[in-house]
């Protein structure tokens, strides 16, 4: 775990290996019970950037878990799996299935927004709300495909020091050790060619499966947060996105990036947990923190 994405809790965070979709995943766990909220990773990250949330929301009486996806992480890696939203999404779905629970509350962040929204449309009776963050996949970005996808697959010291300092707002929180810690997990045994066919599908493949409107029509309760200086994925496609959601809050957080849950963790922490406790509490539209 590198010095920057640490857990601020007296709580335990738990972490064990699960099988999925027919693959083997690691899962990182905080609190108990039935309330289940299901955190995940966008590309070429993977489930322990949560720990910062985990805990947090876990106080408020859930049974939080982060999962890595196939190819991330220190999840099952490989050129035999097919790396594409729906792939992923029947992933989350053979693992909710495990866990025997009701409908759970989704966190995505960028691909993993994507996942959750597509994983709502298929199953719409298991999901109670959604948190969707940097999202990708919800409408097409004009101008193309997610011009950014190449940062994916460069396992370059150089490249990955680039990509986290593309990532985040403030660059003097990308470390060495984050750096080197990034690197070794990306350069594990099979994840360079399944990052590679990650970025081919965020450059390629993805806007094959936008579903924004299919998902908005469920009336799923959704909060949509974005970091206000993101540069791999604009505001600009929240503000989109908020049209097919009216009545939906789209928040901002300020002096964030692509990853706003890990940068401003406390503001997004106390914005989820407002909206956790009761949906309609931020109220529709904009909202700046």
């Amino acid at each position: 775990m590198s010095s920057f994405i640490v857990a601020d809790s007296d709580l335990d965070i738990i972490t064990y290996v699960v099988e999925a979709g027919g693959i083997l995943t690691r899962v990182i766990e905080c609190g108990s019970g039935s309330n289940i909220i299901i955190c995940l990773h966008g590309a070429g990250s993977r489930a322990d950037r949560f720990r910062r949330n985990l805990p947090v929301l876990a106080r408020l009486g859930y049974r939080v878990l982060a999962l890595d996806f196939p190819g991330h992480g220190f999840a099952s890696k490989g050129v035999e799996f097919e790396y594409t939203t729906p792939s992923f999404a029947r992933v989350l779905s053979d693992f909710v299935a495990k866990l025997d629970v009701g409908p759970v509350t989704l966190i995505g962040t960028s691909l993993g927004a994507h996942v959750a929204a597509w994983y709502a449309c298929e199953e719409p009776s298991q999901v109670s709300a959604a948190v969707l963050i940097g999202a990708v996949g919800l409408v097409a970005p004009r101008g193309g495909p997610v011009d950014s996808s190449g940062r994916v697959q460069d396992t370059s010291l150089e490249g990955i020091r680039a990509k986290l300092k593309f990532l985040v707002f403030d660059p003097d929180l990308v470390t060495e050790s984050w750096v080197e810690e990034e690197r070794s997990v990306n350069l594990s045994p099979g994840a360079p060619e399944a990052l590679g066919q990650v970025s081919k599908y965020l450059a390629e493949g993805i806007n094959e499966h936008v579903v924004g409107e299919q998902y908005a029509a469920l009336g799923v309760p959704t909060m949509l947060v974005w970091g206000k200086q993101d540069r791999w994925v604009s505001p600009e496609i929240g503000h989109e996105f908020l049209k097919l959601l009216p009545d939906s809050p789209l928040v901002l957080l300020d002096r964030a990036g692509h990853a706003p849950y890990m940068e401003r963790s406390r503001a997004f922490n106390a914005v989820v947990g407002q909206f956790l406790v009761d949906p309609k509490a931020i109220g529709s539209g904009v909202h700046e923190y």
